[in-house]
């Protein structure tokens, strides 16, 4: 339906509030409405809320091609463009509720079939229930839309309005969408609820303080972070202006929000990269520090208190040198007078005073930096190296040590190649050989090896070479410069695969001495040999003339009595059993003495029984001649056990002991005693017979036999005799090696 004039009065007046806000009206006569809507190249109309034209202004014709009859009673999305139409319902769809002015733009189709870009302004008035809006041409705005939209993507920029009073936003920016990655067709109106579904948790309670407050702030500026949908987390920096009304009472803002990410993130790199360095600077190994050209400290790392002990601000201002060792401080100065005309410059190593008072040694790369204006100085990166030049001299010192043994030393270091020709040898085979060492470079080993020991020589180079542990080391003649022969002893190790000897490395040492010992040791060896054999044999020879005369003298004897006894038996001279008596007497006496021979003859049945038992059963036998009283002591021997050769050893020391005893003694008692003190066993064999001379005695065949016996065994021999006093002999034998 048509619109009333009174309507139109309205509708004009409410378009003035929507253009121009509350103003107080010039008292003069009224304009003529109807002109003044001819002259206007706005298109004014009304829409109810169905959203059909209930007027429009004559201007229609000019902006759309349509006389405002041919659209009043039409609704209005016939004339709008398809892909516009959703996003005009919704705008045209919330103010229904507030007197809410509204801005967009849309595309309508002209007469003529044209698309014209058209920007409304419209406000819904509740009492009429009619929607007031002005149309205008927005080719020209769309331009200066579509440019400020391209600058407003390039800068990441977008701009609001926002009603304080409806809390509602009035006008958003497509780019808005973009950098709050929403979909302007999911979400045509933006909403402040979809804003702060948007806010990052942990800013939220910061920018709800901040939009609360509005009244308190005329312009503002704040940064806070979105949380997208897609998860990418957006840093803003929002500029806000408040509008105000007559009464200072906020109605609207208006302002920018600008994508900051990349700066954000730059600056936050940058700052964790400063935090870096400075963690570097104030816990890493190197030492930091800024110098002028007079070498005064300007800046000193806070690690030096970790590293040297002094707090930074002890070295500022003062001058490098009073912290440098007298000794060095010639190389330090003559470096700052260099960095002047260099870039860098390597220092030391040099020594440093620490607060301690001792001195660290210190490495230092000083770099120019003089013109830089943010430096103004020398750069010094300092490097704490006291533990590596330690080593270091201690390397150098044990390497000099090392050419002092070689060259000095009396073993030849000499290096053989695979020509079996001398690569190196040390300086002292001057000293050893009488060669002056280019003498012998070069030149085949086998030139100065005598032709006896050279296939032993030959045959030990080639272990060396094909199995290094076999190689045991040879001894050989070589020819000495003036043309004698010295024996040498040598051992190789093969390093033909390390790259710094490429040879087998040959120790050699001068053993003529030892050669000549051995000579002679091995000369006296069968020189003693003889002498044992001698002595076995003549020990043999005095054994049996011994076993003949007690054979002789004792059962002999004996038995020619027997026979006399049988004889008178026999020829009935004499009858009776006393006859018969004495004979098996004599009988029985001959057998004992036979059985003490064999027993002084014969080794202990080894093995069967143990050594007490077998002395045991020696001393029994002697003490059967009746010719002496022999008493055995032993203590902590039943338990014990010990080897077949520390047995028969003991068996025989006691045997030819007792034998002597009873030779050459004429002793009554005797004391053998037996015990383990301190891990040895201990023998003692004690007589009370006429003694004897050592110094005549010492070397007789029986006393020998015992101490060999003894020294074959590691144990140690004691004899104590003089003539009158009888004899004392103590025999150790170490129980450990031998039990």
């Amino acid at each position: 339906m048509l619109v009333s004039c009174s309507n139109l009065a309205d509708m004009a007046s409410q378009f003035e509030t929507a253009q121009f806000g509350s103003f107080t009206k010039p008292q003069h006569k009224p304009p003529d409405l109807e002109k003044l809507l001819h002259s206007i190249a706005d298109v004014v109309c009304s829409i109810d809320e169905y959203g059909v034209f209930q007027y429009v202004s004559p201007a229609s014709f000019q902006l759309l091609g349509y006389f405002p009859e041919e659209m009043m009673g039409v609704s209005f999305l016939q004339f709008i463009h398809p892909e516009d139409i959703s996003k005009t319902q919704n705008i045209f769809s919330g103010p229904k509720h507030a007197s809410t002015n509204s801005r967009f733009t849309n595309r309508f189709f002209h007469q003529d079939g044209s698309m014209v870009s058209i920007m409304w302004s419209a406000r819904w008035d509740a009492v009429d229930r009619l929607l007031y809006c002005v149309a205008r041409n927005g080719k020209e705005n769309e331009v200066l839309d579509r440019r400020l939209t391209k600058a407003q993507e390039m800068a990441k920029v977008a701009s609001f309005e926002f009603d304080v009073v409806a809390n509602s936003y009035t006008y958003v920016s497509d780019t808005l969408y973009e950098i709050f990655g929403l979909d302007p067709y999911e979400f045509p109106r933006f909403t402040p609820e979809i804003f702060w579904s948007l806010v990052h948790p942990d800013d939220t309670d910061k920018v709800r303080d901040a939009a609360t407050k509005p009244e308190n702030l005329y312009a503002s500026t704040m940064e806070y972070r979105i949380l997208r949908r897609d998860g990418q987390v957006v840093y803003i920096k929002r500029l806000r202006e408040v509008i105000r009304d007559a009464a200072g009472q906020p109605v609207r803002t208006i302002g920018t929000i600008q994508d900051i990410t990349e700066q954000k993130s730059a600056a936050i790199s940058l700052q964790r990269n400063e935090e870096r360095f400075r963690s570097l600077v104030q816990n890493g190994n190197e030492l930091l520090g800024i110098i002028d050209q007079e070498g005064n400290y300007q800046y000193v790392g806070a690690n030096i208190k970790e590293q040297l002990g002094w707090n930074a601000a002890q070295l500022n201002d003062k001058n490098l040198l009073e912290f440098i060792h007298p000794h060095d401080a010639v190389v330090v100065v003559s470096a700052l007078r260099e960095i002047k005309y260099k870039k860098t410059v390597l220092l030391g190593p040099f020594r440093f005073k620490s607060g301690c008072g001792s001195w660290r040694w210190m490495e230092t790369t000083a770099s120019n930096h003089l013109d830089n204006p943010a430096i103004m100085g020398i750069t010094i990166n300092s490097r704490d190296v006291t533990d590596r030049k330690t080593k270091d001299d201690e390397l150098l010192l044990s390497e000099q040590r090392f050419k002092t043994l070689v060259h000095n030393g009396s073993d030849l270091i000499v290096i053989i190649d695979r020509q079996v020709c001398f690569a190196y040898i040390s300086d002292n085979v001057t000293n050893i050989l009488g060669y002056a060492t280019q003498e012998l470079i070069g030149r085949s080993a086998f030139d100065f090896i005598h032709e006896k020991e050279a296939a032993e020589v030959k045959a030990e180079l080639e272990k060396v070479y094909v199995h290094d542990d076999a190689a045991k080391g040879v001894q050989h003649r070589f020819l000495h410069k003036n043309g004698h022969w010295i024996w040498l002893e040598s051992k190789g190790t093969n390093h033909v695969d390390n790259t710094s000897v490429q040879g087998v490395l040959v120790n050699a040492r001068v053993i003529d001495d030892r050669v000549k010992l051995q000579k002679r040791l091995n000369q006296e060896l069968v020189n003693k040999q003889k002498e044992i054999l001698a002595a076995i044999i003549k020990t043999q020879e005095t054994e049996r003339t011994q076993i003949g005369l007690e054979l002789h003298d004792n059962v002999n004897q004996v038995l020619a009595t027997v026979k006399l006894y049988n004889e008178m038996y026999l020829s009935g001279y004499m009858q009776g059993r006393e006859l018969l008596v004495k004979a098996m007497q004599l009988t029985q006496e001959c057998i004992n003495e036979i059985r003490s021979i064999s027993k002084r003859l014969s080794a202990p049945t080894l093995g069967k029984i143990s050594l007490l038992d077998s002395l045991i059963d020696l001393v029994d036998s002697i003490n059967l001649t009746k010719r002496v009283c022999i008493e055995l002591k032993a203590v902590g021997m039943d338990q014990l056990k010990v080897s077949e050769d520390l047995h028969l050893a003991v068996y025989r020391i006691v045997q030819e002991g007792m034998n002597n005893m009873l030779k050459y003694a004429g002793a009554k008692n005797a004391t053998i005693e037996l015990k383990i003190s301190d891990q040895e066993l201990q023998l003692l064999l004690l007589d009370d017979g006429s003694g004897f001379d050592l110094a005549g005695k010492s070397n007789g065949i029986g006393i020998t036999n015992m101490r060999t016996r003894a020294e074959n065994l590691n144990a140690s021999f004691h004899i104590e005799s003089q003539p009158g006093s009888g004899c004392r002999i103590v025999v150790c034998f170490p129980v450990s090696a031998q039990s």
